[in-house]
């Protein structure tokens, strides 16, 4: 997006907020065409980080959606595909079709939505039971279902699903039979700092409880 593209955003959320003109906000408009012209600057010369940082004090100051544009942009540049795709994403969700330019910016950027999904891949996760609470590398997703797939960046990824149901009803049958002969396992997770693991042992003794029945002592 060129620095002419650039102000008529700024300029339009600031004509849209000001109305007849406000002098503090007029400041802070300055102030963002200022730093946008800086961004640029450095983006042509190769500095994305120093860039990114520019866009954003842009965004700071005046807080239009609009200005994901160019902070995606620098993203791209950097590698940082998840957390451009994340703004060309938001974009669309803030960003309303009111003139030439806002539909301009919603094609460019569910445009580079496509190119950045060609870089990483989308994970469809389909877990039951629903409500279910679903992680990815550590990262609360929400509860199952989800309604959008994942998008992560090619590699090894470690996905976690919590619910009292499923550890309940499964435990005694996944984790059951291992701990029938060898109770090692069974002492590590009772003596976990995470309630779900200590949860997982007490489950995953009905099975050891129903074949030793009266015969069931704890060895430590």
């Amino acid at each position: 997006m060129t620095r002419a593209a650039h102000i008529g955003i700024v300029l339009a959320v600031a004509q849209g907020i000001c109305g007849g003109g406000f002098s503090a906000w007029a400041d802070d408009k300055d102030e963002a065409l200022r730093l946008l012209d800086e961004g640029d600057a450095l983006l042509r010369k190769g500095r994305p980080a120093d860039a990114l940082a520019k866009y954003q004090q842009a965004y700071n100051t005046v807080r239009s959606p609009k200005l994901y544009y160019p902070i995606a942009k620098a993203e791209v540049e950097l590698g940082r595909y998840l957390d451009a795709l994340a703004h060309f994403q938001q974009i669309l969700v803030e960003v309303e079709p009111g003139s030439a330019k806002d539909a301009q910016l919603l094609a460019d950027s569910e445009a580079q939505i496509e190119e950045l999904k060609a870089k990483i891949g989308m994970l469809s996760l389909d877990v039951s039971p629903e409500g279910a609470s679903v992680s990815v590398d550590g990262v609360e997703l929400g509860n199952a279902p989800l309604a959008d797939a994942v998008p992560l960046l090619p590699g090894a990824h470690t996905y976690r699903v919590n619910n009292w149901d499923l550890v309940d009803s499964s435990a005694q049958y996944i984790v059951g039979p291992h701990v029938r002969d060898d109770w090692s396992l069974l002492k590590k997770l009772a003596a976990s700092t995470l309630l779900w693991e200590r949860r997982i042992a007490i489950i995953a003794t009905w099975m050891t409880v129903r074949r030793r029945r009266g015969t069931l002592r704890w060895r430590r």
